[in-house]
C-alpha cells in the first residue's frame, strides 16, 4: 500500500488506541487479582495504553507520515510535533475513558447495593 492509502488506516488504528484500547486493557486488567483498586488498576491502564501508543506512533504511524508529506513535497517535515504531543498527551484520552469507566462501575455497584436493599423482596 501507499502512504495515500496508509494514512487513513493509521489515524482509525490511532483512534483505536486512544479510545478503545483503555477498555480491553481494563478488561484484561479486571480478570487479574492485583491491584484490585479502581484507581491503580486505571493507572496501568493509561500507563499500558500510553506505552502502547508511543510505540506504534514512533515505529508504524510516523515513517509513514513522512514518507507521506515526502511525497507531497513537503521535505521540511519531521513528525517532532506530533512525537512531542502524544509523548505527553497521550495519557490523556484513555485518562478519560478510564474515568467514565470507573464512573459507570461505580454507578452500577450503587444501583445494584440500591436494588438489594434489606428487608425488600
Amino acid at each position: 500500500m501507499t502512504p495515500e492509502e496508509l494514512v487513513p488506516v493509521m489515524q482509525w488504528i490511532h483512534l483505536f488506541i486512544a479510545a478503545g484500547l483503555p477498555g480491553v486493557f481494563f478488561l484484561i486488567f479486571s480478570r487479574i487479582k492485583k491491584p484490585q483498586s479502581l484507581m491503580w488498576r486505571s493507572l496501568l491502564v493509561v500507563f499500558s495504553v500510553w506505552l502502547v501508543r508511543n510505540c506504534y506512533h514512533l515505529f508504524w504511524e510516523l515513517p509513514v507520515f513522512i514518507s507521506y508529506r515526502h511525497g507531497r513535497g513537503d521535505l521540511e517535515y519531521d513528525g517532532v510535533g506530533g512525537n512531542v504531543a502524544v509523548l505527553f498527551m497521550g495519557w490523556f484520552e484513555p485518562a478519560i475513558i478510564c474515568f467514565l469507566i470507573c464512573a459507570w462501575l461505580m454507578i452500577a455497584r450503587r444501583m445494584k447495593h440500591v436494588s438489594t436493599a434489606p428487608g425488600e423482596t
